[in-house]
């Protein structure tokens, strides 16, 4: 494959990294990196590609994501244990 072809802006060809099984370290070391989330809870986020963002107002624009990483469930039970392991001694 020539690599010199390949649109390294491509939105598709990110997405495709972004949310392939295969590059699930690379994109949780990446987002780490970025945003100091605990990587316990980056691996067991669950990565969607192309989702709508909810209109916040009527005459927003429909606005489209890359790929959503969503973590909430993750982070809540993480440091829910987090927290019962610290005050365990009280």
């Amino acid at each position: 494959m020539d690599l010199k072809n390949i649109n390294l802006m491509n939105d598709a060809l990110f997405k495709a990294i972004m949310c392939h099984e295969n590059s699930r370290e690379m994109v949780v070391d990446f987002i780490h990196g970025v945003t100091r989330i605990k990587k316990e809870i980056l691996k067991s986020g669950v990565f969607i590609g192309g989702e709508e963002i909810p209109k916040r107002r009527i005459f927003t624009k429909k606005q489209m994501t890359d790929f959503t990483v969503n973590i909430e469930k993750q982070a809540e039970d993480y440091y829910r244990d987090e927290s019962k392991k610290r005050y365990k001694h009280l």
